[in-house]
């Protein structure tokens, strides 16, 4: 999952303060004992709680109906019950899906969500000519990557579409390239030819090859 805070909680945890070159998080963020985290992309939702035990019960949700995002906001939210602060932070690549999940989560947890680049600064500095050309998800995924292993990487995700992004040694997010997801790619060839059948993209069976 594209988890974007735990980055932050985790430096919190191990050096006792963020990297300088990271821009400092709110006030609201740092005081916060329980966090759900939300991922928002364009087909799957991916929900998670941090909290002293670290990341744990994670949840995908796919193109399930409303029912289905406030029985998971309720039972994820509910494991946070003990915490005294607690928040719900989104990061987020479809903006009106994501104003509809905020909505759902405010009504179920009684929380106003808050949003990474809009509320919640990104996790890490960047060399883009356009920073906002970028999803907060990509950034927030190659913070993660970056700061589980501390060098240069180059961080991919396979979802709608396929991201790869590049970080450089000293922890700068250096942008990538975006591709056609698998399914995507199928779709596409499906549609623009005339004898291609749709295909649907699978798992392979172990063993298999």
């Amino acid at each position: 999952m594209d988890w974007m805070i735990w980055t932050w909680m985790r430096s919190n945890d191990r050096r006792g303060h963020l990297a300088p070159e990271i821009p400092a998080v709110s006030t609201t963020l740092e005081a916060v004992d329980a966090l759900l985290a939300v991922d928002v992309g364009n087909t799957r939702i991916g929900l998670a709680v941090w909290d002293d035990d670290g990341l744990h019960a994670a949840r995908r949700l796919g193109r399930e109906p409303p029912q289905r995002w406030r029985d998971a906001l309720g039972e994820l939210w509910a494991q946070t019950a003990g915490a005294k602060r607690r928040t719900i932070v989104i990061s987020s690549v479809a903006p009106r899906r994501a104003r509809e999940f905020a909505d759902c989560a405010l009504d179920v947890c009684g929380v106003e969500p808050l949003f990474v680049r809009d509320d919640v600064p990104l996790p890490m500095p960047t060399r883009l000519d356009n920073e906002k050309q970028v999803g907060a998800d990509r950034i927030c995924a190659a913070a993660a990557a970056y700061e589980r292993i501390q060098s240069a990487c180059a961080v991919a995700s396979f979802g709608t579409a396929i991201t790869i992004d590049c970080v450089s040694r000293d922890g700068v997010f250096l942008g990538g390239t975006i591709l056609p997801g698998l399914q995507t790619a199928c779709d596409a060839l499906q549609a623009h030819t005339e004898r291609l059948p749709r295909v649907q993209a699978a798992r392979r069976s172990r063993g298999r090859r």
